[in-house]
């Protein structure tokens, strides 16, 4: 009989300010991604205003997507979203979410009948896409759960180099990973090991 021992280790983490770009705002927090650098994520939580203020950028023409979910609760009650750029200039976001415990490869991720991410910048430049938005800790929605308190998420991030006109994009596929993160308090994420 196996055992899965998960350990639980407080670890501090190094994030960084971050300038604004010439037209963009500035963010608290700062992580890339990926060894290659070519998924970044800045953030500044309002408290205030109860949301979460994001800019992703990434190496890519195509879409790019991210999903938050309780570490221990994989596959269930994902909030997920796909944005991209269109070679028009259109922008596009998708707010989707996961309900089912492990979903197969190529299972589709239902788009919600309540979009909670707005878009509020989006450009494609050069080879890479930015996107920025919000989400609020909670959306008040039934199709989300309140993935924005004080806990350690799963964030899965994934990207391609075409976009998604219509349907959802593919299960993945080869630019994809994912990190752990508070996102109201960085410094407080744990490592699972």
């Amino acid at each position: 009989m196996k055992f899965l021992h998960l350990f639980l280790l407080v670890v501090s983490v190094s994030f960084s300010s971050t300038a604004p770009r010439s037209g963009s705002k500035s963010y608290a927090y700062e992580k890339v991604l990926d060894a290659d650098g070519t998924f970044i994520m800045r953030w500044t939580p309002d408290f205030e205003a109860s949301r979460v203020d994001f800019e992703f950028e990434v190496m890519t023409t195509g879409w790019i997507g991210v999903t938050f979910l309780p570490p221990l609760d994989l596959g269930k009650f994902a909030d997920t979203i796909v944005a991209g750029v269109l070679d028009d200039g259109t922008a596009y976001m998708q707010d989707r979410y996961t309900d089912t415990s492990i979903p197969e490869p190529g299972t589709p991720r239902p788009m919600d009948t309540q979009q909670d991410w707005p878009i509020i910048y989006a450009e494609e430049a050069n080879g890479r896409t930015i996107i920025q938005t919000s989400r609020a800790f909670d959306t008040n929605d039934p199709e989300d759960r309140p993935v924005i308190k004080d806990e350690t998420l799963v964030f899965a991030w994934a990207f391609d180099d075409v976009d998604i006109v219509e349907g959802e994009p593919p299960f993945h596929g080869p630019s994809r990973g994912s990190v752990l993160l508070n996102l109201l308090y960085p410094e407080k994420t744990f490592k699972l090991l």
